[in-house]
């Protein structure tokens, strides 16, 4: 993230969809220290891919006032639905859970057109009869055996893109994403649904071709290519 200078203590960093069709709008509030010695409470917000935020400051004498101030804006985001916490990672959800597991099987003639739409997503074989697909600090794993593909992988509930890979493997197979603290299997479209403010633009993009999300348009490209056109002065 861009928009923090080395010495900013970052009381608060939100993210919500955007207005806008396939952004992000964040807002963050920090605590920094000026040349003089004084402290300015800087609230900055914008697209969450841009690199120079918008910003407001207000100047106090004491840290102490300063923090004060700083926590009040960060309570008062937060009290907007709209918003989840960001953290320093820049994308892991504060985690009710530790891990999230996956367990589905399939029959085996139906395993060539899967493997097909898993190997983009890194999917590699590792025995004659075993598949893994890494999910950064997970793994899922897909086993020939008496007819059947058994499925099984566990993600860190932290680890945001792996459990982005396990949601893509679970629409696919059209099965449940499993919660170590005893809640009942989820959707991959509920999980979406609760984590989509924090997922990245390429997240998003996967996501889409899993059927997920919808599949954004590039409005920009459209247009050019339109203009492009003998017809495009027309538009």
């Amino acid at each position: 993230m861009t928009w923090f200078k080395p010495g900013d203590e970052v009381v608060a960093h939100l993210r919500r969809d955007s207005a806008t069709v396939g952004e992000f709008a964040d807002w963050a509030v920090v605590v920094r220290t000026a040349s003089d010695g004084a402290f300015s409470v800087v609230t900055l917000y914008g697209r969450a891919d841009a690199d120079r935020p918008r910003e407001s400051s207000t100047r106090f004498s004491g840290k102490a006032g300063a923090m004060e101030k700083a926590e009040e804006a960060a309570t008062k985001k937060r009290n907007d639905g709209r918003y989840m916490d960001v953290h320093p990672d820049n994308s892991t959800p504060k985690a009710r859970v530790d891990q999230v597991t996956i367990a589905a099987e399939m029959w085996e003639d139906a395993w060539p057109s899967k493997l097909n739409r898993l190997i983009p997503l890194g999917l590699a074989k590792t025995s004659d009869r075993t598949w893994t697909l890494p999910c950064g600090e997970g793994a899922i794993r897909f086993i020939r055996q008496s007819g059947k593909v058994l499925v099984t992988g566990v993600v860190p509930a932290r680890n945001l893109p792996g459990r982005v890979i396990q949601a893509c493997v679970a629409k696919l197979l059209d099965a449940g994403l499993a919660l170590s603290d005893g809640t009942p299997d989820m959707s991959p479209e509920e999980w979406v649904a609760l984590t989509r403010s924090l997922i990245t633009e390429q997240q998003a993009e996967r996501l889409a071709d899993f059927g997920l999300l919808p599949k954004r348009l590039n409005f920009r490209a459209l247009a050019a290519t339109a203009a492009s056109k003998p017809w495009g002065g027309l538009i």
